[in-house]
């Protein structure tokens, strides 16, 4: 009979067309589609996962992910053949038809461990977003809890998030810069862990923000998410900011490791993120999960204070436009990308007719931001602001840990919206929803989402100090039995 692996294939491929449905894969391009394209990719697929099974009988498996399902956010570089024949979009025009000619250290990293790479998944256009509305192809979207309709899978990583919640992959690889997994996760109920910044290697990472951007990872069980983190963590010497210390697997066992944290740890409850965007019911949430994670494990709950977060949001904004606007300058229809066919009389109109056409709203928007915080009148009363607020924060992160060994906070000040609803925000209205997200980001500090579930009335984020993913394996795995006890 089949083995696990193929077992495990075949049920992601039957969840494929209502994936596909719900606007997962960027342009529909999934193992099962209808055509050669994706009869080529689906016995691809089968193959890699019968040689799967072949090792594991043999004992001879590649680690705990061999045969595994993984999709993979469509801004990570995937080189072109018969068997991934996907285009790296970025979820843009810009990109529609880009092919890339190598493989992201990520990607080089799950084929090496023997995953299957089951597609590449739909996103805001160049990460820019909360919702997953953003994309240049189409929103994702997922039904509802009680079956009334459809909400929003959450952005930027919304394609990664709906293809673990919807079986289409067991994990799924994301990128967050400011919640783009986190937002997600808590959004498409499942868990979203975001390392330390440097941890696993950008190479291959089409940049939104490069001083922010990091890997993440979703899954449906913490263990999961870890197991993917040994897989893709450690040096490389193409990248410069990736932390060039070994990476210790973390789960290599079912448990978490002795060198992380027991009973009787010291949650802390930083009093800034008690927002008033925050409803009552989450407040209460909050508390509540605070209270009874203290009371089964013998915790100590201990107040916080982290004063900049109240700065936090208006400084990420600042900054991470102020990167994109240099990052997306490459993109002028010279060297690779959309090139407008408009007749133009001059350079500079080539490049203003392709950028017009290429690059959507939101991005334009944040393009024109980030132009403007770096000009000389504005640099010193906004860069220059903002990375000291950033600044302040890495340091008031560094002492919190020093009264705690984990910080547990919501997620998100909404549940997942409708479309409609999302289309009637303002602009600003929408950023907010990143408001306890981005602290953690500008901080460079690991941090894991967990779903709502069992005893967990809405999604509850923990964080940890730099470098420190250890820590939040053994607290995240005990909130995690916790909910579902």
């Amino acid at each position: 009979g089949a083995g696990p692996a193929a077992l495990a294939l075949e049920a992601a491929l039957k969840h494929s067309a209502r994936a596909a449905r719900a606007g997962v894969f960027v342009l529909d391009r999934f193992a099962a589609a209808d055509g050669p394209v994706g009869a080529a990719v689906a016995a691809g697929l089968r193959g890699r996962a019968a040689s799967a099974d072949a090792r594991a009988a043999a004992g001879q498996a590649l680690g705990p992910l061999d045969g595994a399902t993984v999709a993979i956010k469509d801004n990570f570089c995937s080189a072109h053949a018969p068997d991934t024949p996907w285009p790296t979009t970025a979820g843009s025009r810009m990109l529609e038809t880009f092919h890339s000619p190598y493989d992201a250290a990520v990607v080089e990293r799950l084929r090496a461990a023997g995953v299957l790479v089951v597609g590449k998944t739909n996103l805001d256009e160049f990460g820019m977003g909360s919702f997953g509305t953003n994309s240049a192809f189409s929103p994702t979207l997922l039904p509802r809890d009680d079956g009334d309709g459809e909400v929003v899978a959450g952005g930027s990583s919304s394609g990664s998030a709906a293809a673990v919640a919807l079986g289409a992959a067991r994990i799924a690889i994301g990128s967050d810069t400011g919640g783009s997994v986190r937002l997600p996760a808590a959004f498409s109920g499942v868990v979203g862990l975001k390392p330390t910044y440097g941890r696993i290697s950008r190479h291959g990472l089409i940049s939104y923000a490069s001083s922010l951007d990091t890997v993440g990872i979703l899954s449906t069980s913490v263990l999961d998410a870890f197991r993917a983190l040994d897989v893709l963590a450690g040096p490389d010497d193409r990248d410069a900011t990736c932390i060039q210390e070994e990476w210790q697997p973390l789960a290599a066992a079912s448990a978490p490791p002795a060198n992380g944290l027991g009973r009787g740890i010291r949650i802390g409850i930083p009093v800034e993120f008690r927002a008033e965007e925050l409803p009552q019911a989450s407040l209460d949430a909050w508390q509540r999960a605070a209270e009874e994670w203290a009371g089964a494990a013998d915790c100590e709950i201990v107040p916080i204070s982290l004063p900049s977060v109240r700065d936090a949001l208006p400084a990420y904004y600042v900054i991470a436009c102020a990167e994109a606007s240099s990052n997306l300058a490459r993109y002028d229809g010279v060297e690779f990308g959309h090139r407008t066919s408009t007749a133009v009389e001059s350079l500079r109109e080539e490049y203003t007719a392709t950028r017009v056409e290429g690059f959507g709203e939101e991005v334009k928007r944040r393009l024109l931001m980030g132009s403007f915080v770096l000009s000389a009148d504005a640099y010193d009363d906004y860069y220059v602001r903002a990375t000291a607020i950033r600044q302040r924060l890495v340091e008031e992160f560094a002492a919190a840990f020093c009264s705690a060994d984990v910080l547990l906070t919501p997620v998100s000040s909404t549940a997942a919206p409708t479309l409609a609803q999302v289309r009637e925000l303002h602009p600003v209205s929408a950023y907010v929803t990143d408001l306890m997200t981005v602290p953690a980001s500008l901080a460079g500090v690991p941090a894991i989402v967990l779903p709502a579930q069992g005893r967990l009335s809405t999604p509850m984020q923990l964080i940890a100090a730099h470098g420190r993913e250890d820590a939040l394996f053994s607290a995240a795995t005990q909130l995690e039995l916790l909910a579902l006890s």
